[in-house]
């Protein structure tokens, strides 16, 4: 048995038979290595290979075999004497470049988000200055223009949501705008006021 979702906070689970046959060959452990790290890179890139190391749980021997497998499929930028690996057809760095104006984009993550766990360095994404407000509480996170600036929770009362923000840095306008559109974006995705 696995567990497979939830559905109105009750999980659901499926026996491990139910689970469609994988395309890839048992004994093709090689061609198996290479598939997640296609898949890491592809969906979290750029990112490093310690990262994939550490998202993976992968010894760094396999997770190298894995790159070397796949890194003719991918580019690589090396900033700061770190070489981030990222593939040109899911690029988060190019993703908001035709998007026309300059206006904040807010994020509203939940605890323990990819975002920042698919990464060991988190440094992109939350500065030094930030990870103190954090101090190894993890929580639900907000996200402006990829960087980390404050925390979120929600509480449910009735057929309304409550949204409550604790910023680590004062924001203008346009980013307050920003956030309070987030903020209804996942009323209305709860189906809530």
């Amino acid at each position: 048995m696995c567990q497979c979702g939830v559905d109105n906070n009750v999980p659901f689970y499926m026996s491990l038979d139910m689970i469609p046959e994988s395309d890839i060959d048992d004994d093709d452990d090689d061609e198996a290595l290479a598939e997640l790290t296609r898949r890491y890179f592809k969906s979290r890139g750029p990112a490093t290979l310690h990262d994939f190391i550490w998202w993976s749980g992968l010894l760094t021997a396999d997770a190298r075999t894995g790159l070397e497998a796949v890194k003719s499929e991918l580019n690589q930028e090396t900033i700061k004497g770190r070489t981030y690996w990222y593939s040109e057809e899911e690029n988060l760095l190019t993703l908001n470049e035709d998007s026309g104006a300059n206006l904040p984009v807010v994020h509203l993550l939940p605890t323990y988000d990819e975002y920042l766990f698919s990464y060991r360095d988190r440094s992109a994404s939350l500065d030094l200055k930030m990870r103190k407000y954090l101090q190894g509480h993890y929580r639900s996170t907000i996200s402006l223009d990829g960087q980390i600036v404050g925390t979120w929770r929600r509480t449910f009362k009735k057929s309304r949501v409550l949204m409550e923000y604790h910023r680590f840095i004062t924001l203008n306008r346009d980013e307050k705008h920003a956030l309070d559109e987030a903020g209804l974006l996942y009323k209305r995705f709860m189906n809530k006021k």
